[in-house]
């Protein structure tokens, strides 16, 4: 099972693989496969609202991080692009039949984290939006795209990714995303030759700074993981729904279509 990018100097035709590649495998493998695997021609995947703000203030900072916009036009920008960028619902289905719309707490959100927004004190830029396709253990071609590279005034090296989620249910789910940044420091480890000291969850809706220390036997966890579930998804035969999920009733792309959205949850 291959999908192969070939716009990507991949003289081994190894297969490509993101962190959230790896993640869609595990919240519904036939998401995965109908996603990755079988995409009917021409079909977009349905949209969520959270999704498109996170990726609109992403591309907001982004302009900023390369100087093409200034501190000042950041919280402009966002009122006058906002409708255009973010149109998908923002409702979510949530058990017991009940839904709840989040439009107004995640608009009010990003205004005011661009409304008091005063740069990366004591950082320097180094990469904005860097993506790279770097090989792991001759398996696959880790692909990511790394929100901010920074140096502090240390001259230590910093990890930065932006994210929309308001906060982590607890410790074990930060554990479970800070593998992103792990496999985003392999990949700058290649790069810059060293590693990162700090990686960094910019949580710009509620404004927190999630910062902790690069562990080694964190980083190597990661990349076993990655490694590990890039095996299972290439041995796989079967790609099973799991439906009645919160992931499945509202982030799934092909919610408005998958023949199994409406089945019990697997227990």
């Amino acid at each position: 099972m291959k999908e192969v990018n070939f716009t990507v100097d991949n003289p081994k035709n190894l297969p490509i693989y993101s962190y959230s590649k790896i993640k869609a495998f595990y919240s519904c493998p036939y998401y995965f496969y109908q996603n990755y695997l079988d995409r009917p021609k021409d079909f977009v995947p349905a949209g969520h609202g959270t999704a498109e703000f996170g990726t609109f203030v992403h591309k907001i900072l982004e302009f900023y991080e390369k100087g093409e916009l200034g501190e000042y036009e950041l919280l402009p920008y966002y009122e006058d692009h906002y409708d255009e960028n973010v149109t998908s619902t923002f409702v979510m289905n949530l058990p017991n039949g009940f839904t709840r719309d989040l439009s107004a707490l995640y608009y009010d959100g990003g205004k005011a984290y661009l409304e008091n927004f005063s740069g990366y004190d004591g950082l320097k830029i180094l990469e904005s939006e860097y993506e790279f396709y770097e090989e792991v253990d001759g398996l696959f071609l880790l692909n990511g795209k790394v929100d901010l590279v920074a140096e502090n005034e240390a001259g230590e090296l910093v990890v930065i990714d932006h994210k929309s989620k308001g906060k982590f249910k607890n410790k074990a789910e930060r554990e479970e995303y800070s593998r992103q940044l792990y496999l985003y420091a392999y990949a700058v480890y290649k790069k810059y030759k060293r590693f990162p000291k700090w990686l960094v969850f910019n949580m710009f809706r509620p404004n927190k700074w999630v910062q902790f220390q690069f562990k080694e036997d964190k980083y190597i966890e990661a990349l076993d993981w990655s490694v590990k579930s890039v095996r299972e998804i290439e041995a796989a035969f079967e790609f099973p729904p799991n439906p009645g999920t919160f992931y499945c009733q509202n982030f799934c792309g092909f919610r408005e279509i998958c023949k199994y959205k409406d089945d019990e949850p697997i227990e």
